[in-house]
């Protein structure tokens, strides 16, 4: 895992800063967002009041602080609440938009890296890669390492993200935290199974489509030869039969 971190920390030199930036962005976002379910829990009936009439404690400490009359809590409540919900979804916003620009520039980097290496390469050894590798190369492997550095910044966000609703939650209500924890506990089982089973169909759709551009591509480069040796009814049931295999895979 460690050396994960590291391989994308050094995939992200140059871009650092922003991508530190994009992070405490979309951790703040989730602050906000926390805070302004915070803000609705009274609304929804917990802690509004408790039985008698009686204000929660924890409402009612906030209340006091804040100075909100009783009779416009709610009115307070739900325009803190909006105004809250407001500020966590512009600072999303420009999370996503430095997470964007952080993408499209990794990529640049990469491209750019990988086409001054080609430059340099020996001219026998760039003879042997073919035209159309290369330009899939330098495309797909920008694409990727910038859907990559993406991916582990969300991540970390995201965990952050989670950390702080794990506290909110623990102050409104620590049995429901424990249901929930228990529950999740159950979905991440269910999720890892589903998991692997999806990885080891992923890689029979793998094998199956190299295997179908491998000979696709003996067939069709010695097309002539067949054509003229008469095969072609053979070569054409082959690919047919490639092609059903990729079918019957993806169901």
């Amino acid at each position: 895992m460690w050396d994960l971190v590291r391989l994308y920390w050094r995939a992200l030199k140059g871009f650092r800063r922003q991508a530190c930036v994009a992070l405490v962005g979309t951790a703040l976002s989730g602050l906000l967002e926390g805070t302004a379910l915070m803000v609705l829990a009274p609304i929804l009936g917990r802690g509004i009041a408790l039985a008698g009439g009686r204000t929660s404690l924890r409402y009612e400490l906030i209340y006091q602080t804040l100075h909100i009359p009783r009779n416009h809590r709610l009115t307070y409540v739900f325009s803190a609440f909006i105004v809250i919900g407001v500020l966590s979804a512009i600072v999303h916003l420009l999370a996503e938009s430095i997470m964007l620009w952080l993408h499209s520039r990794i990529e640049q980097s990469f491209r750019t890296r990988m086409g001054n290496a080609l430059f340099q390469m020996s001219w026998p050894r760039f003879l042997i890669m073919g035209t159309g590798d290369i330009g899939k190369s330098v495309f797909m492997e920008g694409l990727h390492a910038g859907d990559g550095c993406r991916s582990f910044i969300q991540t970390i966000g995201y965990l952050l993200i989670a950390l702080i609703f794990i506290g909110f939650s623990l102050c409104i209500s620590v049995p429901l935290t424990m249901i929930t924890f228990a529950f999740g506990a159950l979905a991440s089982i269910a999720y890892f199974w589903g998991g692997r089973r999806a990885g080891r169909h992923a890689r029979i759709l793998s094998n199956h489509a190299s295997t179908i551009g491998q000979r696709a591509t003996e067939i069709f480069q010695n097309l002539k030869f067949i054509r003229a040796s008469g095969r072609t009814a053979p070569a054409r049931e082959e690919t047919n039969r490639l092609y059903a295999e990729y079918a019957r895979s993806n169901i």
